[in-house]
């Protein structure tokens, strides 16, 4: 695992590692299945979540009719806690890093919610849509969800969360200065204010993720719908057929 691998599977790893619940999320997560239902014949079709973190994605596939869907993810951690649930049986994981896996053009579709984190070297937009090129068949598509520089203005601020199963706080402030192309997210627990963990994510125009597509094959188009996450942008990919 590269360097750059090893610090985005840390601070995954640091996340999960104090527990949580994924409740909140589930309407979006539904919503995003349901948006890629209407281009997969999901009775047929195989199916990965690249970088699927908590498996939030992973259990709406298996309730939509998924057979085994297959979730990577750097951080072991998260793979591990999925391998506690009921899930375990139904789905597939693999710890990898999905920019560098070479399993080829196998997945019907593929989603990914991992943002491009800018201050890690190797993790563009170009890598990681040309990651997710490689892995999707001809006529196959992806639903790609990133922070958006028009929205994030809507996020901006101070969070403090109580998550099941554990009686910190998790408190993630969201700052974005205007005209800038990238936000910080630090985020630290109630009782470690000492030990907190930083990342910065790119935040890419629709004009560029529509011309980095192309460079890598795909056929882009932005869709918003009512179920869109607060400074965030779906798009769905179709890799171009011969």
């Amino acid at each position: 695992m590269s360097q750059a691998a090893e610090k985005i599977a840390a601070l995954y790893d640091w996340r999960c590692s104090r527990g949580g619940s994924t409740k909140d999320y589930e309407p979006f997560a539904a919503a995003d299945v349901t948006l890629l239902a209407g281009q997969t014949d999901f009775c047929t079709a195989r199916l990965c979540d690249a970088g699927c973190g908590n498996g939030i994605h992973l259990r709406a596939l298996t309730d939509a009719g998924v057979n085994y869907p297959v979730g990577v993810d750097l951080s072991k951690e998260s793979l591990r806690n999925l391998l506690a649930t009921d899930l375990a049986d139904s789905i597939i994981l693999v710890n990898a890093d999905f920019t560098t896996w070479r399993i080829g053009p196998i997945f019907h579709a593929v989603i990914c919610s991992l943002p491009v984190i800018s201050e890690v070297e190797g993790y563009d937009l170009r890598t990681i849509l040309s990651a997710l090129q490689s892995m999707t068949k001809q006529g196959g598509c992806i639903l790609l969800k990133l922070f958006d520089s028009e929205r994030v203005q809507d996020i901006t601020g101070t969070f403090s969360v109580i998550y099941d199963g554990t009686t910190s706080e998790k408190v993630s402030r969201i700052s974005h200065a205007p005209g800038h192309r990238s936000i910080d997210i630090s985020q630290h627990y109630a009782d470690t204010p000492h030990d907190t963990r930083r990342e910065t994510i790119d935040t890419p125009t629709r004009d560029e993720v529509y011309l980095e597509a192309q460079a890598v094959g795909m056929r882009a188009k932005s869709i918003d719908h009512h179920m869109e996450l607060p400074g965030t942008r779906t798009y769905l990919l179709r890799i171009s057929a011969e």
